[in-house]
């Protein structure tokens, strides 16, 4: 999936976790930063991705050690990063909010035709049968963007 795609669906997701309240807390930049970070981080593998785009030189090294969709788009890779956030802000709410919100980026990404190696090291492929920029994919985008809108109506 295309990070306009990933980022559309996870923020229809998190307005959603707002709206009902899961977590018991409300908006803050936060939050924000670890939705935003931890939907598009696991494309920082992908030349072009705008997390690549971003995060130059580090990006251009893991470009050459490093295939897309494996390490970084792996269960353990989104552990990881859950544990990091966790260490940074010593709160396990924000660890357990940047877990979910990579997991998401993974699942959208499971139902492309590529695929991903969600079981890194081992050599699974989850595959599905989106072609990723496709249609199929611009038609989930323009939803999820609706779903977005009304939300936002909703909650002010």
């Amino acid at each position: 999936m295309l990070s306009r795609t990933h980022f559309i669906f996870n923020l229809m997701i998190f307005l959603i976790l707002l709206k009902l309240k899961v977590f018991g807390f409300s908006f803050n930049w936060i939050i924000l930063l670890i939705f935003f970070i931890a939907t598009l981080l696991p494309d920082i593998d992908v030349a072009g991705s705008w997390m690549s785009k971003k995060t130059k030189p580090l990006s251009n090294f893991l470009h050459v050690f490093v295939a897309h969709r494996e390490v970084f788009h792996s269960l353990a890779f989104a552990l990881l990063a859950g544990l990091i956030t966790f260490l940074i802000s010593q709160n396990w709410a924000y660890a357990l909010l940047a877990t979910f919100f990579y997991l998401l980026h993974l699942l959208l990404d499971c139902a492309t035709k590529s695929g991903v190696g969600l079981f890194w090291p081992f050599e699974v492929r989850i595959k599905g049968k989106i072609k990723t920029g496709g249609l199929i994919e611009a038609i989930f985008f323009a939803f999820f963007a609706l779903v977005c809108i009304v939300l936002t109506f909703i909650m002010l």
